[in-house]
C-alpha cells in the first residue's frame, strides 16, 4: 500500500508525544547541526558522528528529560534499534550527502530512505535486481530521459520496505501488500519514502526541521 504527500515542514512542539499509525519525519542539515554541536571543532565534526549525535538528542525529546541515558544497538542484518529503554520508539534514518531524514514511531518497524536526483546509468540493470514487478514493469514503461528520475523514487520505495523489515536490499525483497508506504520530496530535486510494518490503513506523517538546542 503506497501513496504520496507534500511534506509541509515546520517547527516541533514543545512536548512530542508518539501515536500509533503517525510516524514523526525530522529533516535535519548535518553540516548545520554540526557546527552547533561542534563549534570550536566543526571542520572535524563528521557526518556520521552529528547524526547519531541528532538522532540521540531527537529520541531524548521523545522519551522526555527524565529518560536515563539512551543506548542504541544493531540488530543481526544491522538495523539500530532503542536498547535501552528497550521496545519503546521504533526509528530509521538515511542520509543524502548534507541531508538526514530520521523517521520516529511506535508500535511498528519502519525504514526511510532518501536520495538525490542524479542520472544513473542503466537504471533498468538495477531495478531487474531489487524492485517489484510492477515498479518494474512501470519503468520499463518510460522513455529513457524519464527513468532515471522514476528510478530513484521507486528506490526509495524499495529500500524503506527493506530497511524497515531489518534486510539488505538485495535479500528476499518485501511484498509492497504487506507494508504501507509514503513517499515525499524533502527538498526540490530529492525523493524519500518511509514504509511501515504492520501495514496501517491510517498512516499519518508530520515533518519537522530539526535546530540543535
Amino acid at each position: 500500500m503506497h501513496h504520496a504527500v507534500t511534506a509541509h515542514w515546520r517547527q516541533p512542539p514543545t512536548r512530542l508525544d508518539l501515536q500509533p499509525e503517525r510516524i514523526d519525519v525530522w529533516r535535519i542539515d548535518l553540516d548545520r547541526a554540526g557546527r552547533r554541536h561542534h563549534p570550536a571543532s566543526a571542520a572535524q565534526a563528521s557526518r556520521r558522528g552529528t547524526a547519531r549525535q541528532v538522532l540521540l538528542d531527537i529520541l531524548a525529546a521523545h522519551l522526555g528529560a527524565t529518560v536515563r541515558p539512551l543506548r542504541i544497538a544493531l540488530h543481526p542484518g544491522g538495523k539500530p534499534y532503542l536498547a535501552d529503554p528497550a521496545g519503546v520508539i521504533a526509528f530509521n534514518l538515511s542520509h543524502a550527502q548534507e541531508l538526514c531524514l530520521l523517521a520516529v514511531g511506535c508500535d511498528c518497524d519502519l525504514g526511510i530512505d532518501v536520495e538525490q536526483r542524479r542520472r544513473i546509468d542503466n537504471p533498468l540493470r538495477l531495478a531487474q535486481r531489487a524492485l517489484s514487478t510492477a515498479e518494474l514493469s512501470h519503468l520499463h514503461s518510460l522513455p529513457d530521459d524519464q527513468r532515471s528520475t522514476c528510478f530513484l523514487d521507486l528506490w526509495t520505495r524499495m529500500e524503506s520496505r527493506q530497511k524497515a523489515l531489518g534486510r539488505g536490499i538485495f535479500s528476499e525483497p518485501a511484498d509492497p501488500e504487506r507494508l504501507s508506504s509514503i513517499s515525499f520530496q524533502p527538498s526540490p530535486g530529492q525523493f524519500a519514502c518511509v514504509s511501515v510494518s504492520p501495514p496501517c490503513r491510517e498512516l499519518r506523517l508530520r515533518f519537522f526541521d530539526y535546530r540543535a538546542r
